[in-house]
């Protein structure tokens, strides 16, 4: 197996890991909801909508619901709901290490995924400035591009500016973007990519680009 078919398969399993994690999500979310259902003051219980139906749901409707409880009832439901919240962080702890796989193995691809019927310019890296000003921003975006240049890929590099009259400490620049020219698959390995036995490169070029300005075409 090569190690882009290797990332292929983990990117699958990432899929079959996130609808699991959110079933279990749900199914949880469902005996939350009877628990604190139960222990819901009568007018207040009226009011609640239907178990969540996905994580987000459970995450948004569980605050409202704790709230809604008396002091006395949330101490009483404090054992139950830390045995839930443990499998929620089991859950979670499978997500984390399902990403981190397709991460490592995006790593170590030797070289562009470009896939040219599919490919265009696309954003890999985005640094943003801050207060601080932006040369470490800078370098650190010129690394991500000499890295994607020495793995093949077509790259351009753009100083994006702030929108026209706009006041900044740091200056007329707004964000450093490294793009290169690849297809989707490519888009999600490139972000990690990491090349072995470096050689020097040249110095980057930044092009100015306005704020909402289209890249120019290829």
């Amino acid at each position: 197996m090569t190690p882009f078919d290797h990332w292929r398969t983990l990117r699958a399993a990432l899929t079959v890991t996130l609808a699991e994690v959110e079933a279990e999500y749900v199914r949880i979310g469902a005996e939350a909801f009877a628990l604190y259902r139960r222990n819901m003051p009568a007018k207040k219980r009226a009011k609640m909508p239907g178990p969540p139906t996905s994580a987000s749901e459970f995450a948004s409707q569980s605050r409202v619901w704790h709230t809604a409880l008396t002091e006395e009832a949330r101490a009483d439901l404090n054992p139950a709901l830390e045995e839930m919240a443990t499998r929620l962080r089991l859950a979670d702890d499978r997500t984390v290490a399902a990403r981190k796989a397709l991460r490592e193995a995006a790593r170590v691809i030797p070289a562009a995924v470009v896939g040219e019927r599919l490919a265009k310019w696309r954003l890999i890296r985005e640094d943003w400035l801050t207060i601080n000003g932006g040369s470490s921003h800078r370098s650190h975006a010129e690394f991500t591009a000499h890295d994607l240049m020495h793995l093949g890929y077509q790259v351009r590099c753009y100083a994006r500016l702030h929108p026209e009259g706009h006041r900044s400490v740091t200056g007329p620049v707004r964000a450093f973007e490294v793009w290169a020219w690849t297809c989707d698959e490519g888009e999600q390995i490139a972000r990690y990519q990491t090349p072995t036995n470096k050689v020097p490169e040249p110095p980057i070029r930044w092009v100015s680009l306005a704020a909402d300005e289209e890249l120019p075409a290829r």
